[in-house]
């Protein structure tokens, strides 16, 4: 029923082999051949729809010498497959077991087309002594029975409760709390616990402070804003915290190799997103994903986040008074960009300066999605582990606009063609008139718990303008309303 073949891996025999049903209904075989030059056996799979004609795979042998699955050895034997159910993006994923060297040096591995393994990093399972032979596998219950030559094996299993369909949104409404909106035909309701959370079929869902805490965890969990060939997905999170502490890592924007999808999440109205796993933004080649935070909306990853993943895109737009914080910060294809309107923050725990300062050098973090062409720190301050805007109107950079920037602008006033940020230039068109007045007065308070200034400052900043201006009427009136802010304060 299974010949030998004219390939060299298995033109001499082809012996102790294993046949079982897939759920498919074909049937498969685990074959064991011999090199007829060699006399050394390596393993490779058939496929049959009526179990008496065969198609062999033409990747054999598969289990062998120079694969990134096995290690370097003289003999590789079959041992079993078990079938482990569908994984995270719906194939069917099978657990399969042979040995290498002889008794026994068995190894573990994951496959969904018995073509590529994934080799389990634990190392060989612990047989004991046994046979160099096909083994017979039979379960009953938590029990898996192995049979090997005069030997059994006895597996215990842990059984995992069935998948949970009931959290997947897929519209075509975005209302959290509307039943027709999910998969099985009910809402979560709020402040729930979910097993596997996606957002999909092109749908958006609006999050909201009347979610409460929703969190995303337990055994199995997964989180995935759009998914490979279940398609986009968007969410928008506006008030309400949402905890992600999945068993796999949180995704934005899934992919296979052969199916992506895009996934767009937007943070705003003092909404917190918190994962304690890595969040990929764009993970595969085919995946792409957006996140932005705006309007108070606060990420906090206590994991790493991750731009572009495995060969996917990833962007982050932050907006306003957004914060991100994040204990580790990786950009394989994609960039931050801050938005210059407002002032955001990003954290990344543990580094410096100049590890802000070499990102914008690479332009991975940008401004108003363009490479910053500024120095450094014409643009950015760092405090501790954080990087900021510069907020508009902060002249000496101290986070608050204030008294003291009035001074400083009021310093070098008509200062041409040569003028910096540090001396007053808001506006950075090398002058300092006017413009940079009125940038001033448009910011002034921003950052002062107590915004107006005292009257001896008021009072040195009149001498001061008297002083430069006294044959520049205009102009110096002009300096007496930013300096009284015209009470815009």
């Amino acid at each position: 029923m299974l010949p030998t073949t004219d390939e060299a891996w298995s033109n001499s025999a082809s012996s102790y082999n294993a046949i079982q049903r897939l759920p498919n209904g074909q049937w498969l075989a685990f074959v064991r051949g011999t090199n007829y030059a060699t006399g050394l056996p390596t393993v490779g799979f058939a496929t049959s729809d009526n179990g008496r004609n065969w198609d062999y795979s033409s990747a054999n042998p598969v289990i062998a010498s120079g694969k990134p699955w096995t290690v370097a050895t003289n003999e590789y034997r079959p041992k079993f497959i078990g079938y482990l159910g569908e994984n995270g993006t719906g194939e069917d994923e099978y657990l399969v077991a042979w040995s290498e060297h002889s008794n026994p040096y068995v190894i573990y591995s994951k496959t969904t087309d018995f073509v590529t393994f994934e080799r389990d990093s634990r190392g060989y399972a612990n047989w004991g002594d046994g046979e160099d032979g096909i083994v017979s596998a039979w379960r009953e219950g938590d029990n898996l029975y192995l049979f090997s030559g005069k030997n059994v094996q006895v597996m215990e299993l842990s059984v995992l409760p069935p998948p949970v369909i009931g959290d997947i949104f897929v519209g075509p409404g975005n209302d959290w709390n509307d039943d027709a909106n999910w998969l099985n035909g009910t809402s979560p309701g709020n402040g729930a616990t979910l097993t596997k959370f996606y957002v999909q079929n092109s749908s958006l869902v609006n999050y909201t402070s009347s979610q409460g805490v929703t969190r995303v965890q337990g055994e199995g969990s997964e989180f995935s804003v759009g998914r490979p060939g279940e398609g986009n997905g968007t969410m928008n999170i506006t008030g309400g915290v949402l905890v992600v502490s999945s068993e796999q890592d949180a995704i934005i924007g899934a992919a296979t190799e052969s199916m992506g999808s895009v996934g767009n999440v937007m943070l705003s109205n003092d909404g917190v997103m918190v994962t304690s796993v890595p969040l990929l933004i764009g993970d595969q080649a085919a995946g792409t994903g957006n996140f932005h935070i705006y309007d108070n909306g606060q990420a906090i990853i206590n994991d790493d986040l991750v731009l572009g993943s495995n060969g996917g895109t990833g962007n982050v737009l932050l907006y306003g008074n957004a914060s991100l914080r994040t204990a580790g910060l990786v950009i394989s294809d994609g960039w931050i960009s801050f938005n210059s309107a407002g002032y955001p923050s990003l954290s990344v725990t543990g580094q410096d300066q100049a590890f802000f300062e070499n990102l914008v050098a690479n332009q991975l973090i940008r401004i108003d999605y363009s490479p910053v062409t500024e120095a450094f720190a014409e643009r950015f301050r760092v405090d501790g582990d954080t990087l900021r805007l510069l907020i508009q109107g902060d002249v000496d950079g101290d986070g608050q606009v204030d008294d003291a920037d009035a001074m400083i602008l009021a310093a070098n006033w008509q200062t041409l063609g040569s003028a910096t940020l540090q001396m007053g230039d808001l506006n950075r068109d090398g002058n300092i008139d006017d413009i940079d007045a009125t940038i001033l007065a448009a910011n002034w308070g921003v950052g002062v718990v107590a915004a107006v200034p005292e009257p001896s400052t008021w009072l040195l900043l009149g001498i001061g303008c008297l002083t430069l201006f006294a044959r520049k009427t205009l102009r110096h009136n002009l300096l007496e309303e930013v300096a009284h802010g015209n009470h815009r304060i």
